[in-house]
């Protein structure tokens, strides 16, 4: 598979960073500056902290190139370096949407509780969590890196933030994560009444987004 960048002409790239607040997307133009390095000068700032997170290059003026993932290494202005790039050929999709094993666990914050319990939640206390209840929905779900749509017998509201508590496939590592209802609409299965929540990510840890990532792929490379 040929490679898209090159060191001394830069190209029209397209950079998707998929950060804890969600995917954020730039425009701009890449090269190689070693091996397993690219610089990206973006055709404006970087606004918000992408230091870290996962990032997709892909090229809107080529149809054949392959996409390549990496991992943002540092910003300095419209500068961007990305380490470990890998190709990925244009026929997958990266990070779609599909059905996969994500043990969770939800509870609805209150927003009268207040932002610091969710702030102490994800730190890993529970000190300040008013009993209520948790929900546990069947864990075979349509999931991406950005959020989750599953089918529970409770509702909530659209808007409501969610505290969660979650896995990634067969892994015995859980991380504490929160969510926001982006839809919900009632369903009937099996002639039982239920809910089909959806949810964006508001906060996730790299860990829980990098194994995500390798999820998807996974289940992708399985499918081909």
């Amino acid at each position: 598979m040929n490679h898209p960048l090159n060191p001394q002409t830069p190209t029209d790239v397209e950079l998707l960073c998929l950060t804890p607040d969600g995917p954020v997307m730039f425009m701009g133009r890449a090269r190689t500056v070693e091996e397993d390095e690219i610089e990206v000068n973006l055709n404006g700032p970087a606004n918000r902290t992408i230091a870290g997170s996962q990032a997709i290059i892909s090229f809107p003026t080529s149809s054949d190139a392959p996409r390549i993932t990496a991992k943002v290494l540092s910003t300095d202005g419209n500068r961007i370096a990305l380490s470990c790039p890998q190709l990925r050929p244009r026929d997958k999709r990266l990070f779609p949407r599909l059905y996969g094993n994500i043990p969770l666990r939800y509870q609805v914050h209150n927003p009268e509780d207040g932002e610091l319990v969710i702030h102490r939640w994800l730190a890993g206390s529970t000190r300040d969590l008013v009993p209520r209840p948790w929900f546990s929905p069947e864990p075979f779900m349509n999931f991406s890196v950005n959020g989750l749509s599953f089918e529970a017998e409770q509702g909530c509201k659209m808007g409501d933030v969610l505290l969660l508590h979650m896995g990634v496939g067969e892994s015995t590592e859980r991380w504490r994560a929160t969510g926001k209802v982006v839809r919900m609409k009632e369903v009937t299965v099996d002639d039982k009444p239920m809910f089909e929540i959806a949810i964006a990510f508001e906060t996730l840890p790299d860990n829980a987004m990098e194994a995500l990532s390798d999820f998807t792929l996974s289940i992708q490379e399985a499918l081909l």
